[in-house]
This record gives structure tokens, C-alpha cells and sequence, in this order.
């Protein structure tokens, strides 16, 4: 068949019928993706093939599951939205004869992008060879590595389900590559053309937003659009807007005025340890943990914020990943104005600290922005009252396991994240940069964040 042709009959197939496919043709098809080009020709990726029946079920079955508290932690209007357009079954997890989970190898260079070229290679070729391939993205995918003891070092990016079509669809009508095509000096000239033609004064917020780092990257067409989830909060001077304890609701970033951090020094008095002004942002850290605020927020002036709700803001990170980078320097930002005091005091002079001033989280983003190497050991409360102690390595700023007595990685990490209160004590040392975690250390932030919340609705 030749190319083109290939590429007219590619479909996206989602019914299979009960013919079986043989194991030589499944690995033509993963063959193709030898020829995909990959960063430094490492070819960073591995396969999975599933074609038990039972395993079949109980991937489908935690599929479901996950899809649908995922559309739960939605915004009602959202929820409801989605509810009556998409339907969370997924029969072709179990209908076609083989799954392919694909994996990237997370210490590899570009090894997202990579696979993800693989596993295009391997849709042509499954299409070359008359048969169908689909493309499913699980919520939660390192509970997929546990399901069937794949090693935490690889990434699943795809599970693609491989078979002969029940049903081909129709070909949905495309897009003339016109259409989506401008060279540089068409878009200067339209952009020229519109500033004629429309003449209306620029909105104050997008100004503010376009010199913010976490947005100053986004198109024009994008910022709009999340310009359309923010709201205006103004706070009167002295007046409150976090407690301590309090559960995080609202991500902020100052656009006008001045905040105070304060924190409980032990003996039962405020110390102030920054001061944030306009672009600095807070409340993130709450939201994404999970966890109470560890300090209190006071307006030091009149001050007005951009405001976005918890889910909002949980939405945002999810809906444009590439923020995650530029959310991350702003929080990094925010800590060394807010904490780097008490960092230094503690953390990083190897001093015994209280999770009381310094949460876990923001205890781990310090170390990853000083791209410390060493040993968190944390003392917390068990089940029992008793004391419980747990260790969390970092190599180069980045978490690589977690240790609880019966428990270590990813589970361990998240169990500590859930200790309200707690000693610490970080230690500088060589530690093996073997990495036994799913992943850095925001997205074990998010994880955990999404873990506690499930717990406590239940």
C-alpha cells in the first residue's frame, strides 16, 4: 500500500471483533517502531503485550474506575458537560485480542516525545496491514506499573489496543493544511490588519498576565482564555486571607499591594518572614499537596488579586502541561522570598526543623530548587500513636525513593505527605541516583494531593 493510502484508510478504530491476531503480525507492527526517529537514536522506549483475558478485565475495570473519579473532581459545570458527551466505558480494552502497553524510559533524553513518534510509526503499520489501533491514556498510570509489576523506572504514556475491525469509521472531515498553515510575515500582517480594524483599550488583566512568567509563554488566543477563569479578590489592610490549618481553596497571584507570610515561632507568636508583592503567587502549595496551609496571610496594604479556585487551578495544571515548568520557577520563586530564612536555618544547615513551620511539600520543593543531594528523615505519628520514622532520598533536587518501615517509593512518599506534624532532619550525602519513584517531584506532589483527597470524600 502506498504511503498516502496509508494514511487515507488510518483510522481510529474502538470495536473489534473476535478474530485473533498471531503474535508475528503483533510484532510487525512493534517492529515499526525501530524506524521512528528518537532523540540521540536511543530508541527510549519499551512494550508490554496483554492478551489474557483476565489481565484484559482488570485493566478495563481500573480504567473505568479512574475515569470516573477523574470527571468527579471537575467543576460542576464541567462535570455535568462531560457526563451527558462521554461515555466512560471502555469495551475495546477487553474486545480486541492483544494491548500493547507502551513505555517510555523516564532517565532518557526527550523520551516522551520519542515514544510518542513510535508509537505513530506503529498506527501506520497496523494500518498498512489491515487491522486497528487505538490510542487509550490511563489517569493514573504508575497504579498500572503495580498492577503488573512493571518496573517504576518506565513511563507509561499509551495503552493500544490491537485487532481486526468489527466496524471502520467513516472518515471525519479534515482540515486543509492551508488552513492551518501561515508563514511568519502573515501572521505580522494580520496582526497589523486587526489592530486597524479593531480599536478597543487593552484589558489590564491581560496586560498583567502577559508579564507573568507562568503565562508570559502562552499565545494571545490562550491567555483569553484563562483569562475567562480568573476573578478579581480585593482584601482590605491588616484583613486575613489565609489562616494556618486552614484547607487550601484559592491559588492567588498579587497584581497590586503587599502580603505578609507569618509563622508560629513555638512559643505562640507571629513572626513575619516575607513579604510577596505584585506577581508573586500563593496557595498552590495547598492545593497541590493537599494539605492545610502551614502559614498565615495577611495583608500588609490594600491588595488585589487574580483568583482561581482549587479545582480551577488543579484543572489548569492538567489542561497545559507545559505550565508545569513555569509553575514550578514561580513557586521556587515565591519559596526563596517566603521560607529561604527559614530553609537555611533549618534544612540546609542540617538542623532539626517541625513540619508545624515548614511543610513536607515545601520541604521538597526547597530541596529541589537547591538541587540538594542527601537524606529528608522525617519522625511522624503512626496509627498507633507511636512514633514512626521514614526517610526521603534526593539526588540532584530530585526525589528517587521513599522508605517507611513496610512500605518504600511512591507509597511511602505519599504516606508521609499525609503527616500533619512531624520532626525533620536533612542530612547532605551521596545517594545512588537510582530513581525507585514514578516520578519528579511535582507530579508526586499532584498524586498524593488527588490520593488524600479521595480519602477524605470517603
Amino acid at each position: 500500500m502506498e504511503f498516502d493510502s496509508i494514511l487515507r484508510a488510518r483510522r481510529t478504530v474502538r470495536k473489534f471483533s473476535n478474530q485473533q491476531v498471531s503474535r508475528e503480525d503483533l510484532m510487525r507492527i512493534i517492529e515499526a517502531a525501530s524506524s521512528a526517529p528518537s532523540a540521540g537514536n536511543l530508541q527510549p522506549w519499551e512494550f508490554v503485550i496483554i492478551s489474557a483475558p483476565a489481565d484484559k478485565a482488570k485493566l478495563r475495570a481500573f480504567c473505568e474506575e479512574t475515569d470516573r473519579e477523574w470527571i468527579e473532581r471537575a467543576d460542576p459545570a464541567t462535570r455535568d458537560a462531560l457526563k451527558e458527551s462521554k461515555d466512560f466505558t471502555l469495551p475495546y480494552l477487553t474486545d480486541a485480542p492483544h494491548l500493547i502497553l507502551c513505555l517510555g524510559k523516564k532517565n532518557k533524553i526527550l523520551w516522551r516525545e520519542s515514544l510518542w513518534m513510535a508509537i505513530g510509526f506503529m498506527m501506520l503499520k497496523a494500518t498498512e496491514m489491515g487491522l486497528g489501533m487505538t490510542i487509550y491514556t490511563p489517569p493514573r498510570s504508575s497504579s498500572v506499573n503495580e498492577m503488573f509489576n512493571i518496573s517504576h523506572y518506565l513511563s507509561l504514556a499509551a495503552v493500544c489496543p490491537v485487532g481486526v475491525p468489527a466496524e471502520v469509521p467513516d472518515a471525519r472531515p479534515k482540515r486543509a493544511a492551508h488552513e492551518y498553515t501561515k508563514t511568519v510575515e502573515e501572521i505580522l500582517a494580520l496582526a497589523r490588519a486587526t489592530r486597524e480594524i479593531v480599536r478597543r483599550p487593552d484589558d489590564p488583566i491581560l496586560t498583567f498576565m502577559k508579564r507573568i512568567h507562568v503565562f508570559a509563554h502562552l499565545s494571545d488566543a490562550n491567555r483569553e482564555e484563562l483569562r475567562k477563569r480568573f476573578f478579581i479578590k480585593k482584601f482590605t489592610k491588616r484583613e486575613q486571607i489565609f489562616r494556618r490549618g486552614e484547607p487550601g481553596s484559592y491559588f492567588y497571584i498579587i497584581a497590586n499591594g503587599l502580603v505578609e507570610v507569618l509563622v508560629d515561632d513555638g512559643m505562640g507568636n507571629e513572626k513575619a518572614v516575607s513579604v510577596l508583592s505584585a506577581g508573586d503567587c500563593f496557595g498552590e502549595m495547598s492545593i497541590l499537596s493537599g494539605e492545610p496551609t502551614s502559614a498565615h496571610i495577611r495583608a500588609s496594604t490594600p491588595v488585589f488579586c487574580l483568583a482561581l479556585k482549587a479545582n480551577d487551578f488543579l484543572n489548569l495544571v492538567e489542561e497545559f502541561p507545559s505550565i508545569n515548568v513555569a509553575l514550578t520557577k514561580l513557586i521556587a520563586s515565591r519559596l526563596r522570598k517566603t521560607n529561604l530564612s527559614l530553609v537555611e536555618a533549618t534544612v540546609l544547615q542540617g538542623v532539626t526543623g517541625r513540619l508545624s513551620m515548614i511543610s513536607l511539600p515545601e520541604l521538597c520543593q526547597a530541596l529541589s530548587v537547591n538541587q540538594r543531594t542527601g537524606i529528608l528523615e522525617i519522625t511522624g505519628a503512626g496509627e498507633g500513636g507511636g512514633r514512626v520514622k521514614g526517610r526521603i532520598l534526593f539526588s540532584g533536587g530530585q526525589v528517587t525513593d521513599a522508605v517507611l518501615p513496610e512500605i518504600s517509593g511512591d507509597e511511602a512518599f505519599y504516606e508521609m505527605l499525609s503527616w500533619p506534624e512531624g520532626e525533620f532532619l536533612f542530612r547532605q550525602e551521596d545517594v545512588a541516583p537510582d530513581v525507585r519513584v514514578s516520578g519528579d517531584t511535582m507530579s508526586l506532589l499532584m498524586e498524593g494531593m488527588r490520593r488524600m483527597d479521595e480519602s477524605t470524600r470517603g
